[in-house]
């Protein structure tokens, strides 16, 4: 019979996936906005190049935390 995957671990998992959607929504409109700015003239080079990096950053960590949601095929195997 299968084991029954703990409702604490259903919340983690859900609370992290939101968690990374979020992170990823804001890195999206962050790279959008940066370009669009640096293209309107409101903001130099230099500091669209730090926005653009700043947002990097974010996704790297967003994928690291998709490291910590187990999913339930990963599950059975152990």
């Amino acid at each position: 019979m299968e084991k029954q995957t703990p409702f604490i671990f259903l919340i983690k998992n859900k609370t992290t996936m939101l968690m990374i959607l979020f992170l990823m929504k804001i890195t999206r409109a962050l790279r959008v906005r940066a370009l669009a700015w640096y293209a309107g003239g409101k903001i130099s080079y230099r500091h669209t190049k730090l926005l653009l990096i700043f947002a990097c950053i974010m996704n790297r960590f967003s994928l690291r935390l998709l490291r910590c949601v187990i999913t339930p095929v990963h599950k059975r195997e152990n």
